[in-house]
């Protein structure tokens, strides 16, 4: 059977028996591909607005549109890492409400099991039995449902690792962000695969624009396919895949020249030294990432490469893997930081889920061959509706997305009694990422811990969107340009030092000094604290720095 990808050279397995479509058959099963995407979305969940990363990555976009008095907020006044992420956030809140966020993630979810299921098709061109068994396979290993029930039963959500690549990188996230938008790597895969490879240079390029972090993978992505090309003797066509490349990542590149290259050599070492080492180790630091289930990860896309290598993608996906081991092998021989901040590895996100699902479709499809008469298509709908309503259930019922809810009420109080020109100082510790465990970990669906009277989180992640106060600084949400995250540093370390020791007395006038206007302290921290008490509860006291 000849692949409908537009590549004569390469041909599809020999087991698939799908007939060809008339038109009201093409209708139904686009409509049956969309009702099972919806399902995929339904059955992944997602957070609640405003949860993790999305604390950093809504800021900006949250302070332009006009919420609260996060304009005033110092982080808010630093250069956006994603200005077009932030440009989409801001229309959003402006315009159509809060709630267009979780809409356009059960969007993006459905795109991104639109393109598994295309790429499949493209790649293996299985018959309906073993494709609707693939699908809802694939459905039920993302399935919120299943990562719990991991959580419960071992500790660790396992599930997670078929989507996930390596060191934390993954494109399907709790929530709306601007790493999600890496499913257009997916799409550039999609469209290589029915020989289109200017449309793939596009989605691929574009990419980047919503996250610049994308900038290696789509340029080994785009370099793979001009090489596939050439090998294939299509050498014109691997010129303007380049050249289409190139001309849509320029803004991109553009943006990030100007916004974050060119300080001074020493700042610049010492601010990617605070990102790798301090912030964000368990991204960059590779040789952490490696344990037992990165190393089946591994093996996994290894496999997956076998499966895929008479498809379209075949090579591309051999080449992209190639040049991301030797990059990554490269970093970790040099240890350069500027490598580690690329993540060579971050290809992996992609590889990973691809990988996973083609050896989904050849498990699926051996087990329909095995299975004869035993209601395959039932079974597979059976499969997706459980998936689907206890995606429902939990989302109902608030499942997973843990949070400190000991911030809960002071939360509120600040939310309802903030005044313009307000800042607020929160407790903040700077963690030891880096001693952690080896390998990387999703906390979407752990079981939060008993609460307990004086819990001192991390910082309150959720502190400034939830509340729409400016806050000092906090560790999770961080700035990107090297001086800025010089200053990130330092006001973390004036934090630390205010609530180590001594009395909040002798400290005010460095508060007011430094704009602060309101002090929130642990219950086990201190009796008294600076100015007036305004709240109290069995967690926190917050404080109101009486000015003269």
């Amino acid at each position: 059977m000849t692949a409908r990808s537009g590549f004569d050279s390469h041909t599809l397995p020999p087991f698939s028996t799908e007939p060809q479509y008339g038109f009201m058959r093409h209708l139904s099963r686009g409509l049956e591909s969309w009702l099972l995407a919806v399902a995929f979305a339904v059955a992944y969940t997602q957070s609640p607005l405003y949860w993790s990363n999305q604390n950093q990555y809504f800021l900006h976009g949250l302070a332009a549109g006009g919420a609260g008095d996060l304009a005033s907020d110092w982080l808010a006044c630093t250069t956006d890492p994603t200005p077009v992420f932030s440009g989409l956030v801001a229309f959003g809140f402006r315009h159509l409400g809060p709630w267009v966020f979780q809409l356009g993630y059960v969007a993006i979810l459905a795109f991104y099991f639109r393109q598994i299921e295309r790429l499949l098709d493209n790649c293996l061109g299985i018959d309906r039995p073993g494709r609707l068994l693939s699908l809802a396979l694939i459905i039920v290993a993302h399935s919120a449902g299943v990562r719990y029930a991991s959580v419960l039963l071992t500790g660790k959500d396992y599930p997670w690792f078929i989507q996930a690549g390596l060191a934390g990188q993954y494109l399907l996230g709790p929530g709306l962000q601007p790493s999600v938008f890496g499913v257009m790597l997916l799409s550039g895969f999609v469209a290589f695969s029915e020989g289109r490879p200017l449309e793939a240079a596009a989605w691929t390029s574009l990419s980047t624009v919503f996250h610049s972090t994308y900038l290696l993978p789509a340029a080994l992505f785009i370099l793979a396919y001009q090489i596939t090309l050439s090998l294939r003797g299509k050498y014109k066509s691997a010129f303007q895949t380049g050249l289409m490349a190139l001309a849509l990542v320029i803004p991109a590149v553009a943006y990030v020249s100007w916004g974050f290259l060119g300080a001074d050599a020493a700042v610049t070492e010492e601010a990617q030294r605070l990102l790798v080492d301090v912030r964000i180790p368990h991204h960059c630091h590779i040789e952490n990432a490696i344990d037992k289930v990165a190393l089946v990860q591994i093996g996994a896309i290894v496999i997956g490469l076998l499966v895929l290598r008479k498809s379209p993608v075949g090579q591309p996906l051999t080449l992209v893997s190639a040049a991301a081991l030797t990059l990554s092998v490269v970093q970790l021989v040099t240890d350069s930081r500027p490598l580690a901040l690329l993540f060579p590895w971050r290809v992996s996100a992609v590889l990973v889920p691809v990988a996973a699902a083609a050896l989904t479709a050849r498990i699926a499809c051996d087990a329909v061959s095995r299975c004869q008469g035993l209601g395959k298509i039932a079974w597979a709908y059976g499969l997706t509706i459980a998936a689907s309503a206890t995606g429902t259930i939990m989302t109902a019922r608030g499942v997973g997305f843990p949070i400190n809810r000991a911030e809960s009420n002071l939360i509120e109080f600040v939310r309802q009694n903030r005044r313009p020109g307000d800042v607020y100082l929160i407790p903040v510790t700077i963690p030891k990422l880096s001693a952690g465990p080896r390998g990387s970990v999703s906390m979407t669906f752990a079981v939060p811990p008993p609460l307990a009277p004086g819990l001192i989180p991390l910082d309150f992640q959720r502190f400034r969107l939830a509340t729409g106060a400016a806050i000092y600084v906090d560790f999770k949400s961080i700035p990107y340009r090297a001086t800025e995250v010089i200053e990130w540093h330092r006001r973390l370390e004036l934090v630390a030092n205010w609530y180590s020791t001594g009395s909040w007395a002798v400290k005010t006038p460095d508060l007011i000094q430094a704009g602060i206007t309101h002090v929130v302290i642990p219950a086990n921290h201190a009796s008294t604290g600076p100015g007036q008490s305004i709240y109290t509860d069995e967690h926190y006291t917050l404080y109101q720095i009486e000015r003269n």
